[in-house]
């Protein structure tokens, strides 16, 4: 008996002592420093006669980021083929559908409560000097109503910013009004950043403020617009903005100009496009790739930023998912916090 009660009380002990050591693990874990987020876009169908209006590999890509645990995910537009969508599809001008196949897909991520802020691309916007108001109307119905009402008067949940932890971030829709054309209000974003001492901030937006690809006359090109453009940069650079993150060009490039990366990836399912670096704006240093990328190796991709507040950094990898269901790691590079 006295052995089988030493036995008891041995397994007991041991048994406490493992739960203990995962309450502490656990409670060490949520109080650290330490913490991460993801942020992706251009999730659209790669061709107007589909028939759900989003990448066939979406669940696949949000399976992979709700398994990195992020805290937080952003998305910076194009969801779906909106506008975009053949008039022989079964789902032309069914947006409802569209955007209910990429909450369907999205399902990985909202199911383990994970908070997602998203904005607007320009296949939620419609086409090139036609705004679709309808198409507005369900876009505020399903997603601008429940991102944060902070944004100027004209763009509630459309332009917006978001605090967590040591961290601003700021999401700006480029397509407010009906001028059908890239528009932002510059003097929220000059205030949103003024008003931050925030270590951490990071603004993202649809499209590239610089060119990475082919000169083209498209006016939903941020780049197109100098005036503004110019000064959207000057702002960053003014308040130390470390990176700016965007889509709109289905591809994986990353530049920097006055010492804030400028970083492109809009390879999140949306049809390929080739990458060469001779094209990027000479504005710009190019840092990644550095050697052409034909579509056929574009990849579909996410990035996630782990933010180290103790330490003062920041390391953004680039994920990328492999026809055959492995994630390996693209690109790589980190920044330090503002002080």
């Amino acid at each position: 008996m006295k052995i089988r009660f030493h036995r008891e009380v041995t397994w007991l002990t041991i048994r406490l002592a493992v739960i203990i050591w995962a309450l502490g693990t656990s409670l060490c874990f949520a109080g650290s420093d330490v913490w991460k987020f993801v942020i992706f876009g251009d999730t659209r169908h790669p061709d107007p006669m589909t028939t759900t209006g989003v990448s066939p590999r979406l669940p696949e890509l949000s399976q992979a980021i709700a398994a990195e645990k992020p805290e937080l995910v952003f998305f910076y537009g194009d969801f779906i083929n909106g506008y975009y969508t053949n008039n022989h599809s079964s789902l032309f001008r069914k947006y409802r559908l569209q955007f209910d196949n990429w909450l369907a897909a999205m399902k990985p991520v909202y199911d383990r409560g994970i908070l997602v802020y998203v904005i607007r691309g320009n296949h939620e916007y419609g086409a090139e000097g036609l705004p679709d108001l309808e198409l507005l109307k369900i876009y505020e119905e399903y997603f601008a109503k429940k991102m944060p009402q902070n944004g100027p008067e004209d763009a509630k949940g459309l332009t917006f910013s978001v605090v967590h932890r040591g961290a601003k971030f700021i999401g700006l829709d480029q397509y407010v009004g009906e001028k059908g054309e890239v528009n932002m209000n510059l003097m929220w974003l000059k205030a949103e950043l003024a008003n931050s001492s925030h270590p951490f901030i990071f603004v993202y937006a649809h499209g590239p403020a610089f060119r990475v690809m082919k000169i083209r006359p498209h006016p939903f090109d941020f780049f197109n617009n100098y005036k503004q453009r110019d000064m959207f940069w000057g702002m960053l650079k003014e308040h130390r903005a470390p990176v700016y993150f965007c889509g709109h060009d289905h591809l994986y490039s990353r530049s920097q100009k006055d010492g804030i990366f400028h970083v492109c990836a809009g390879n999140g399912g949306a049809n390929a496009q080739d990458y060469d670096p001779t094209q990027v704006d000479q504005a710009l240093q190019n840092l990644y790739p550095t050697i052409q990328v034909p579509k056929e190796k574009a990849g579909i991709a996410f990035m996630v930023v782990t933010i180290d507040e103790q330490a003062g950094v920041a390391g953004v990898e680039t994920k990328l998912l492999q026809e055959d269901g492995r994630i390996i790691v693209g690109d790589a590079f980190s920044f330090k916090a503002r002080r």
